[in-house]
């Protein structure tokens, strides 16, 4: 996985002989490490950190200004804005109230499943200079475009769109991109030996307001995904399984 994020794809599919996942996010990635290597540790911190904007904040600060030294307290202040931020953004403290405890068993899964896996910190650029090879697959799902500014450190521009294009369309491996509709990455990706399809799946921020709302995206590809069709909707859960061919540079 280039752009690991929640590590979704990884955690939910088959283990490989290899596996890596990278994000240019270093309190992430320290998560992840501390999570496999220190779980126990990791929940002892998070036993009574209790639900308040005040520790909210505090954890907040520390990690914008000045990072823990230590990789475990990092870790813990790092679960601690994810767990209690509305929608998991890191921002706006959520009011509604939710346990460190219960997310205690899935830091054992986690630290489970990361067994063997390589976490890398680096620009996308330098993953594909690192594994780019024949008998590598990527999966990537990049900050969708009119998203750059909501990751903090300026991690992806508005520029690095085109920039992942170029990498990905001079690429040995396969890969599988995940993206949002719309006019300028289909403009980028429209290209002989390109597959592009749309996946609508439910939009649940928009289901309070209007019933049945989709969100529409697209899967890209240097393959032909229809090949693959039940393991992509078993990691991706689109709201149907009708599937939309919108370009096949394949044949």
């Amino acid at each position: 996985e280039v752009f690991g994020g929640g590590g979704s794809v990884l955690l939910n599919k088959e283990r490989s002989v290899r596996e890596v996942l990278n994000d240019a996010n270093g309190n992430l990635i320290n998560l992840y490490r501390v999570v496999r290597e220190h779980p126990d540790e990791l929940k002892d911190r998070l036993l009574y950190v209790l639900h308040n904007r005040e520790d909210f904040k505090l954890a907040q600060r520390r990690l914008a200004q000045f990072p823990p030294a230590d990789p475990i307290q990092r870790a813990a202040d790092f679960y601690q804005i994810i767990r209690q931020s509305y929608a998991g953004n890191g921002k706006q403290f959520c009011a509604v109230a939710r346990s460190m405890w219960a997310g205690f068993p899935a830091i054992d899964r986690v630290a489970g499943r990361l067994q063997g896996v390589t976490l890398e910190k680096e620009d996308f650029g330098v993953i594909f200079q690192r594994y780019d090879s024949p008998n590598t697959h990527f999966y990537l799902d990049p900050p969708y475009v009119f998203t750059e500014d909501y990751y903090p450190g300026n991690i992806f521009l508005r520029k690095d769109h085109a920039r992942l294009a170029a990498i990905l369309l001079g690429a040995q491996g396969l890969w599988l991109l995940s993206y949002n509709l719309c006019p300028e990455v289909l403009e980028l990706y429209q290209q002989p030996g390109i597959f592009i399809e749309q996946v609508d799946r439910i939009n649940n921020m928009a289901q309070r307001y209007e019933g049945g709302a989709v969100y529409r995206e697209v899967l890209i590809s240097n393959y032909d995904t229809r090949k693959s069709a039940q393991a992509q909707l078993y990691l991706f859960e689109p709201a149907a399984e009708e599937r939309k061919i919108l370009w096949n540079g394949l044949y």
